[in-house]
């Protein structure tokens, strides 16, 4: 998104720079006032819809332990939530850290624990096919 603004009769975009005064203080302020209300509009536009959408994904990782997964072991969890980490995670890596908590009921833990060795599976699964 780019504001178009007409300073010298033609049509350039709109720089900071084009608008700067003689003054060093009033440069800086000016050229704060330009950066803050850049930030607003970028948060406005692209950072508040996104929010409600975030705050439901917090949720559900915190309905089954993974945020408090992440918070215990941030840079192992950083490995598997971002595509800008140099090293994979392996599946052992990731279940050493995930803490699994089973039912008491025995019936539940049986459904529980088929569950849970149904995902090593598939996490295995997904990482051999990856090499």
């Amino acid at each position: 998104m780019k504001f178009q603004v007409v300073i010298d009769g033609n049509n350039n975009f709109f720089h900071p720079q084009h608008l700067l005064y003689k003054d060093t203080n009033v440069n800086i302020i000016f050229y704060y006032f330009i950066v803050s209300f850049y930030r607003s509009i970028y948060i406005k536009v692209y950072v508040q819809p996104k929010i409600p959408m975030l705050n439901e994904l917090a949720s559900g990782l915190e309905l089954f332990g993974v945020l408090q997964a992440i918070k215990r072991h941030p840079d192992e969890m950083r490995k598997l939530f971002t595509i800008t980490s140099s090293e994979d995670m392996s599946s052992d890596e990731l279940l050493n850290i995930l803490c699994v908590a089973f039912s008491l009921h025995q019936s539940l833990k049986d459904e529980e624990i088929s569950t849970y060795k149904a995902f090593c599976d598939f996490l295995q699964k997904l990482e051999y096919k990856g090499k």
